[in-house]
């Protein structure tokens, strides 16, 4: 019997370790009010590096989809990562040059047994001169 103690623990803390936000992550709750829609979870930034012509941003955006393709994800983590650096700006009073999604780095993998995405965007922010 308590060998399926050890088991059910092991089992819960491999669950609570995938569908956690990696520590490095800033929380954004201001943005994550304005895109729940119910099914999102977690996101945040991380600035990787800043100099004066702009900076490196990465997000992580996870959410719960009952499609089966970790890509669906791709689109709303796109718009946060647009967010979140249009919020950072802001914050330094800096106007940056748009974004063009297509040129952003993505990552996405799906937890099967959750139903959880995971993407990571990263891009470069340039500020606007």
């Amino acid at each position: 019997m308590k060998k399926y103690y050890l088991l059910i623990i092991f089992a819960l803390i491999v669950l609570s370790a995938c569908t956690t936000m990696p520590e490095r992550f800033k929380t954004t709750p201001s943005i994550d009010k304005e895109m729940d829609e119910g099914l999102h979870r977690f996101s945040g930034y991380d600035i990787e590096s800043e100099d004066v012509d702009g900076f490196i941003l990465e997000t992580c955006y996870i959410s719960y989809s009952f499609a089966s393709s970790a890509e669906s994800n791709i689109p709303e983590a796109k718009t946060y990562f647009v967010k979140v650096a249009h919020m950072l700006a802001k914050e330094k009073n800096k106007p940056i040059e748009p974004i063009i999604k297509s040129m952003l780095n993505t990552n996405t993998t799906r937890n099967e047994l959750d139903g959880r995405n995971t993407s990571f965007v990263s891009g470069r922010v340039k500020y606007a001169r």
